[in-house]
């Protein structure tokens, strides 16, 4: 067997485990000598599972219908994504996301590996409001709140009548508003809200330095990349109704 037309010591078996990536040749030799005509190279690339960067997301477009999840890996593979049980494709940039109040799972793979081996970054949240609310205490939508934002205990949501008074404040942690005001149910109605929260901007950009000069790889002298993210401050309003 030959490695980029050197030949390979030891490699004489009819079974070879490639240990460095690159282009082979197979010529077989028979009992009495004779040599057969060598193979297509056959091309070795080096390929793993992917490995998530950070938390593995970011997510833009909050409160729209058109919500964006990129997805931040890397690897050695040729990688594809898929979101739920959805088509796989090449992008890493998932747009048009559906609002719901469940979340999302993305599946990554590396399409050209032999193994279907899948890596699963779960918990993807996109950040919407209920249109409406039946506090009526028969167990569904008993209450009202901000689905994507449990994990911000910082954000803050008031909830107004439509005169503007404010009617409560509530946690995005917590079960939302149940309908009334100390204690009184509130007749049904449209109300508005406003809630302030940080919207987290994942990028992938070259990496500079303190002085902001281009960082360099030691070895390729190529520019170095990196995820780098921000936390930006955003603030929603809208109405939702209450219905009895």
């Amino acid at each position: 067997m030959g490695f980029y037309g050197e030949i390979i010591a030891g490699a004489t078996e009819n079974i070879y485990i490639a240990e460095a990536v690159g282009s082979y040749t197979v010529e077989a030799i028979s009992a009495t000598g004779c040599i057969s005509d060598p193979i297509e190279p056959v091309t070795v690339t080096q390929s793993g599972p992917a490995s998530v960067i950070g938390v593995g997301f970011s997510v833009t477009n909050a409160f729209s219908d058109d919500q964006v999840i990129t997805v931040f890996v890397e690897g050695y593979g040729d990688y594809e994504y898929q979101l739920e049980n959805g088509p796989w494709q090449d992008s890493n940039i998932f747009t048009g996301v559906i609002p719901r109040s469940t979340a999302y799972t993305v599946h990554v793979r590396d399409k050209d590996a032999c193994s279907d081996f899948v890596v699963d970054i779960p918990d993807v949240n996109v950040i919407d409001y209920p249109r409406f609310f039946t506090p009526n205490g028969d167990g569904y939508n008993d209450y009202w709140n901000i689905y994507g934002l449990s994990s911000q205990g910082g954000a803050e949501i008031y909830i107004f009548d439509r005169y503007g008074k404010l009617i409560k404040q509530i946690s995005s942690q917590g079960e939302g508003w149940d309908g009334t005001y100390n204690g009184s149910p509130m007749p049904a109605d449209d109300y508005w809200f406003t809630v302030t929260y940080v919207e987290q901007i994942t990028t992938i950009e070259t990496l500079r330095d303190a002085n902001g000069n281009v960082i360099n790889d030691p070895v390729t002298d190529e520019p170095v990349t990196g995820e780098v993210t921000r936390m930006v401050t955003r603030e929603f309003k809208a109405h939702f109704a209450l219905k009895r």
